[in-house]
């Protein structure tokens, strides 16, 4: 588990709360001692993907190891807590929003905000398959794309459920974290604000 009261301890000695950026540099000095913190990428959502036109096709990575090799090198990819997940929790902690990660809603969200009915998907570019960045192994490809497919087919009935509910739904892509992680914690502050508004901060 990340440790976030002491990486907001040591964060906030080198920089305001506000200043992500400079948050983000301090952790990659910091992998050395957090080594499952990592810098992937986070953007559009799978809606607004759809709204500005198809993407390139989905680009397959060049295989330079055995196929049995492939197989226990993707089995070992993390998809909950990753190290892009609990990096920008830890920003969200300390740019004084607090959340949730402890839920039975929907999709099971990585993070809630309870009392403005917000929840929050944090999307891998490779299990969600972003049309931008989700590369393909060559081994064992017909398997991968059916389960990226399938991921990417329970995300919109996922959505569809929320639209259900009294719960508003936020999905942020891995790679927007990387190029701007200021606007996805503004995108979410707005959010959460405006439906406390509308719920009368109950």
């Amino acid at each position: 588990m990340l440790p976030l009261k002491k990486l907001r301890r040591h964060a906030g000695e080198i920089a305001a709360p506000e200043d992500v950026k400079f948050k983000f540099a301090f952790l990659e000095k910091t992998k050395a001692a957090f080594p499952w913190i990592r810098f992937k990428d986070f953007d559009l959502d799978n809606e607004e993907q759809s709204a500005v036109g198809p993407g390139p096709a989905r680009s397959r990575m060049a295989d330079t190891v055995s196929r049995e090799k492939r197989s226990e090198t993707m089995k070992a990819i993390r998809s909950t807590n990753t190290g892009f997940e609990m990096s920008f929790r830890m920003l969200l902690c300390t740019a004084g929003l607090k959340f949730s990660t402890q839920n039975n809603l929907p999709g099971k969200p990585d993070l809630i905000f309870r009392r403005a009915r917000v929840a929050v998907f944090l999307d891998s570019c490779f299990w969600h398959g972003c049309r931008w960045h989700c590369r393909m192994p060559k081994s064992n490809s017909a398997y991968w794309n059916e389960k990226i497919d399938r991921n990417r087919r329970r995300d919109r009935a996922i959505r569809d459920d929320y639209r259900k509910t009294e719960w508003a739904m936020a999905r942020i892509w891995e790679h927007s974290i990387k190029t701007n992680p200021q606007q996805c914690i503004d995108r979410l502050r707005v959010l959460v604000q405006n439906r406390l508004d509308q719920r009368g901060a109950k």
